[in-house]
């Protein structure tokens, strides 16, 4: 679908009818769907393997994250229903879109400093202050 087309659709819409035309819409998901790319993995594990090999994406502090799964579930729902880039947050009209622009754009990656309330629910936040004399929770 166009970005014109995809604006024609959506631009008299509410909150509420917007969220769910963008539901409709976005393509079916799972642990093991690249949030770069077509690819399709069989499990999450081997997932984060492609990502980390094909794209340079590995999750920040990965020692401190409660809920692996849960992260990626949440990361996945920003691309595939929202179609927002992950380092800088800007919307796209498709998933596609936003996955071209992350590739091209090296934005295949994800910062927590910054982003600790976005994130937090997946790490242990003090755990993280803690073990570093620069953070701050």
């Amino acid at each position: 679908r166009s970005k014109a087309a995809q604006h024609a659709a959506t631009s008299g819409l509410g909150e509420e009818d917007y969220l769910s035309h963008k539901l409709k819409q976005a393509p079916a998901f799972d642990l093991g769907c690249d949030l770069f790319s077509r690819h399709k993995s069989e499990s999450l594990e081997a997932n984060l393997a492609h990502m980390a090999r094909e794209h340079g994406f590995y999750l920040p502090y990965l020692d401190y994250c409660t809920d692996v799964a849960g992260l990626v579930h949440y990361l996945q729902q920003k691309v595939y229903i929202g179609n927002v880039a992950l380092a800088s947050d800007r919307t796209f009209h498709s998933v596609e879109a936003v996955q071209a622009h992350m590739r091209a754009k090296g934005g295949c990656r994800v910062s927590l400093e910054g982003s600790e309330e976005e994130y937090g629910e997946y790490y242990d936040m003090q755990g993280l202050a803690a073990g570093s004399p620069l953070w701050e929770v």
